[in-house]
């Protein structure tokens, strides 16, 4: 991004994602656009109801995903 210059779109479901990837997050409710903002901001203080209730869905005491690794050039998979 910052090489090019250029915006980046992701799309996902995973809040870890965003949290680890993104400056800023829209969060959609069948197709619309119900919050928008900096990611801290709406993940630590949500204002729409539709972006409350994912959150409150995240398991906490789940395990943590693991770190992906790319695998090296030319090993097997």
């Amino acid at each position: 991004q910052r090489e090019r210059g250029m915006a980046m779109l992701l799309v996902t479901h995973n809040f870890g994602v965003v949290a680890d990837l993104c400056d800023r997050v829209t969060v959609m409710q069948q197709g619309l656009f119900v919050e928008s903002g900096p990611v801290r901001t709406i993940l630590r203080t949500p204002s729409h109801p539709y972006t409350q209730s994912l959150l409150d869905a995240i398991l906490d005491e789940g395990p943590a995903r693991p770190a992906y690794t790319a695998p090296r050039e030319g090993a097997r998979s």
